[in-house]
């Protein structure tokens, strides 16, 4: 009795987490001061919870000690962020954000106190959303520890992957008309579902669809009894659906980040099928030919026309600097004049930097626009975290990547290769956005893309 109460209590809890961590996706990916607070509050309480139950809590104590020296560094982190957004005297101000002492003289405010931060109110939201992450993390390590449970998130998060997937595409046939959860629309022909931003949607997709595909390769490779193969291609024809549609609301967002993203996916899983059974025409690589001329050809051509390829073409008119007439009213802002403001901004602030999601306020004050247009993101993730955090704060993110990797390498006989290959096809995706976009300032995104890591990186059980 107490045993079959302990297994419905574990899937309440897993089913819990899943809803908390990807239900806030719907609403524009959680991209609002108002729902990065719900998600802090309902995550901490979640947490705290876990801590209640004896299990959770020896799996979290041992997760702990495997990895002080990167919670240490993460908390360091966090207590950088909140002196970004302390006020601090002006004397102490003038040597630590010299930038900013000079806004304040020259607008001549009598306030004795600022913070390093330009915003500091976005600065505390932002405070809040790195807190999630450390949440998010340790759940995942705890609640998903074996094969069952990792297969089985995996699977949820395809099917969320459809869901948006679905709604998107219909919505698209439809015009995007405004609805109950979304009632700006910028892309009248794109495919931008329950986001706004078609990139942050397609950013979002591209994720799920790695997993998706990295999913159908795990379960094929599985070494199970009758029954349980029975099972599993059930479960892999249902994923692969998913990934049709998912693979359709894709390019009909006409993100070329995301798309170059998948193509690039598609091609390393292709390579790995090659590596992994010694021969070209194999049952993955028969896998990715359906994908590529079913999906991306056939659905693609249909949804995408003749600008098919242009969709995967990151760099086509991407990072081309060009201006039309003497007034800058006249066009819009460059991609390219935009990321060489952020890079210049830098220099600016570049011991404590100024402030963790004060972006708009500094494109505000430094930007020579007389126009109407102003940019909230520096459509570089890398750069915008780099004038955000500054040389310290960077640097400290820096070191905490560093020691999850050397933690990865010690254990990295403990994973099987194609979880190595995943993470490294992850970890590339996310790379590439990072330094061509600004999704990865997208709270669902981010929780999502850890969580999976953390899924990934737990140890086989």
């Amino acid at each position: 009795m107490f045993r079959l109460d302990y297994l419905e209590n574990k899937k309440i809890i897993f089913y819990s987490y899943c809803t908390l961590l990807l239900g806030g996706s719907f609403f524009n990916g959680s991209n609002s001061d108002l729902l990065i607070q719900l998600n802090f509050i309902v995550f901490a309480c979640f947490f705290l919870f876990l801590l209640s139950i004896k299990n959770y809590k020896a799996h979290f104590v041992y997760f702990f000690r495997k990895n002080k020296i990167t919670i240490s560094l993460y908390a360091l982190l966090l207590l950088f962020i909140a002196l970004q957004m302390l006020p601090l005297p002006l004397s102490i101000l003038k040597h630590v954000s010299p930038a900013h002492y000079a806004i304040t003289q020259e607008l001549d405010i009598s306030f004795s106190y600022y913070s390093i931060s330009l915003d500091s109110k976005a600065t505390y939201f932002q405070f809040l959303n790195f807190v999630n992450f450390f949440l998010i993390i340790f759940c995942a390590k705890i609640i998903c520890v074996n094969r069952h449970d990792k297969s089985k998130f995996y699977f949820i998060v395809c099917l969320i992957g459809f869901i948006h997937a679905f709604v998107a595409i219909y919505l698209y046939l439809q015009g995007n008309p405004p609805f109950f959860l979304k009632e700006v629309v910028h892309y009248r022909n794109s495919a931008t579902g329950f986001f706004i931003n078609r990139t942050n949607f397609a950013v979002y997709l591209c994720v799920i669809a790695t997993t998706a595909i990295y999913f159908l390769f795990k379960e094929k490779n599985l070494d199970a009894n009758t029954k349980a193969k029975k099972e599993i291609i059930n479960v892999s024809v249902y994923v692969r659906f998913f990934l049709l549609f998912i693979s359709i609301a894709m390019i009909a967002s006409l993100s070329k980040t995301a798309n170059f993203c998948y193509a690039i996916v598609i091609l390393l899983f292709l390579f790995y099928s090659f590596v992994e059974n010694k021969k070209f025409i194999n049952s993955f690589s028969i896998f990715i030919l359906i994908l590529v001329v079913v999906d991306i050809f056939i659905f693609g051509f249909y949804f995408g026309s003749d600008q098919l390829l242009s969709r995967f073409a990151l760099l086509q008119e991407e990072l081309i600097n060009t201006k039309i007439g003497d007034n800058i009213t006249e066009v819009s802002l460059a991609r390219f004049d935009i990321v060489k403001f952020s890079f210049a901004q830098i220099k600016s602030f570049i011991l404590f930097g100024y402030g963790l999601g004060s972006y708009e306020t500094v494109f505000k004050l430094y930007f020579n626009n007389p126009g109407f247009s102003f940019a909230n993101h520096a459509h570089s993730d890398i750069v915008e975290f780099a004038g955000e955090l500054g040389l310290l704060g960077s640097s400290l993110i820096i070191l905490c990547v560093f020691s999850f990797f050397q933690q990865l390498y010690k254990s990295r006989k403990l994973y099987r290769s194609l979880d190595l290959f995943y993470l490294f096809s992850l970890i590339l995706v996310v790379m590439i956005v990072m330094f061509f976009d600004f999704s990865y300032h997208i709270p669902s995104i981010q929780y999502l893309t850890l969580a999976l890591l953390s899924v990934v990186t737990n140890k086989q059980l």
